[in-house]
Order: C-alpha cells, then sequence, then structure tokens
C-alpha cells in the first residue's frame, strides 16, 4: 500500500513538472513571437521614418529639429533622429511626430518582454546645425543619420 502510495506521489508530481514545464515553453514561445513581431514593426517604422527623412537638407539651422526615437529599459529615448522642416508641410511633420511616438511604444513593449539592462543614461536632444546644406550635430562634420 505504502509503494502504491509512493508511485501516485511519484507520478503525480512528474506530471505536475511536465505540465509546468511546457506552459514555461509555451510562455516562452509567445513572448519570442511577440517580440519578434514587434522588432518587424519598429523597423518598418524606423524606416519609413528614415525613407520620410531623407537626407535632411536645409538651408538655414532653424530648420534642423530631432525626433525622441526607441525607449530605453530605465525610460526615455534611445537615439534622436534628425530631420529638417525646409520641404516638409506640417502634416508630413506631424506624420513623422507619430511615426516616432508608435516605434518608441513598442520599444517600450519590446523592453517590457524582454528585459535588458541599461546604462539609464537620458539621452538628451543634439544640438543642430546646417551644414553644408545638412543638418548635422554641431560638434561633427558628418550628417547625423
Amino acid at each position: 500500500m505504502t509503494q502504491t502510495i509512493s508511485r501516485l506521489f511519484l507520478v503525480t508530481v512528474t506530471s505536475l513538472l511536465i505540465a509546468c514545464s511546457t506552459a514555461a515553453e509555451d510562455k516562452d514561445s509567445t513572448i519570442q513571437n511577440e517580440s519578434e513581431k514587434i522588432t518587424a514593426e519598429i523597423k518598418a517604422k524606423n524606416a519609413e521614418l528614415e525613407a520620410l527623412i531623407g537626407d535632411a537638407s536645409c538651408n538655414t539651422s532653424q530648420q534642423c529639429q530631432s525626433l525622441a526615437v526607441g525607449h530605453k529599459p530605465c525610460g526615455g529615448p534611445s537615439y534622436f533622429l534628425p530631420y529638417s522642416t525646409k520641404e516638409l508641410k506640417q502634416d508630413e511633420i506631424s506624420h513623422l511626430e507619430a511615426l516616432a511616438r508608435e516605434s518608441s511604444e513598442l520599444s517600450k513593449r519590446w523592453n517590457e518582454l524582454n528585459p535588458r539592462l541599461s546604462n539609464c543614461m537620458l539621452e538628451q536632444p543634439p544640438v543642430l546645425v546646417c551644414l553644408d546644406n545638412r543638418c548635422q550635430t554641431a560638434n561633427s562634420t558628418h550628417p547625423v543619420m
């Protein structure tokens, strides 16, 4: 009788461990699938941002602006993407801003699914100037993009 109870206990514990292991694998698979989907969406939004921005051509530094993009695990943007208002209409600028926000929200969700370490430094918007008819950082001779 004691052996039967021990076997029954062993079978029950083994079954529970297998069920928990399967549930954990299913959860990991779901997280991986969602992460891959989010990564693809982020890439698509960022590609659209860069295509709309183009070469960020300018005539004056006042035409140079930047968009906060991405989301660090500790909060705040991952980086800033410069653009020029020279040839953009207000609705196009609004669209750029919306794409940057959407990309950042997706990045935030990705970070929630995939906890990572970060330097937690708050990224500051770059000082931009119009140099050689392109928006660039003030301390660089190369375009920011």
